[in-house]
């Protein structure tokens, strides 16, 4: 269920986080499904590659995408069971946004750009800042409730008897809100559509991707945005 709710997150919150926007600033903007729309653009296009870019750039959206998949399936959803769940699964759904992460880091560099180099430097530095502190918050929670995976934690965490877990659950979600807007690219970490490099760090990273290519990151980072949504 929490896989499938994912998906269906993935494909109406991006439109609808565009709407928003064009109603809050005035405009009449794009439609609800206007992302899924440039996704099939992109999908009727080829693929341009560089001649400065090797192997790693070619393979990165496809590794960082299966990477985003392989976490959805450790994420439970209300009190299901996750479809993978096992002790210590945190720790797996970490280092698989890590290698995904890593891969992304890797092509901005191997293509030889300033520009991407520079974003891929900000991407390292932002996730050095944010993992240690998803490691901090999940090993608070699982020393809390005694279980080391998704499932467990979040099945037991607000049934307990103990007074201070009302505290514990707003430190955690202020501190869990502050890591989804630095792994997602949001304001005031980031701001996904501007055209200035110098103040972007997740779409500096892909200038060099194009068709079916990019079309496999957005739909990472749609992805990746339900999950911490879910």
């Amino acid at each position: 269920m929490g896989f499938i709710m994912i998906l269906i997150a993935a494909f109406f919150f991006p439109g609808i986080i565009l709407r928003t926007k064009s109603i809050l600033s005035g405009r009449k903007g794009p439609g609800i499904f206007q992302p899924v729309k440039d996704l099939r653009v992109l999908f009727m296009k080829g693929s341009i590659f560089s001649e400065s870019s090797g192997l790693i750039f070619k393979i990165a959206p496809a590794v960082t995408l299966a990477s985003i998949l392989c976490a959805m399936l450790v994420i439970p959803f209300a009190r299901q069971t996750a479809l993978i769940s096992f002790e210590g699964d945190f720790v797996f759904f970490a280092y698989l946004l890590a290698f995904g992460r890593f891969f992304a880091i890797i092509s901005a560099m191997d293509t030889g750009s300033s520009f991407e180099g520079m974003g891929a430097n900000r991407e390292a530095l932002f996730s050095m800042l944010a993992e240690p502190a998803f490691f901090i918050l999940l090993a608070t929670f699982s020393m809390f409730t005694g279980y080391t995976s998704f499932s467990g934690i979040f099945d037991n965490f607000f049934i307990s008897d103990n007074h201070y877990v009302l505290i514990y659950s707003l430190i955690g979600f202020y501190l869990f809100a502050q890591l989804a807007m630095i792994e997602n690219s949001r304001l005031p970490v980031d701001d996904p559509k501007t055209h200035l490099e110098l103040t972007m760090i997740h779409e500096v990273m892909i200038l060099d991707n194009s068709g079916f290519d990019k079309a496999l990151i957005h739909i990472g980072s749609y992805l990746k945005f339900a999950i911490f949504g879910a």
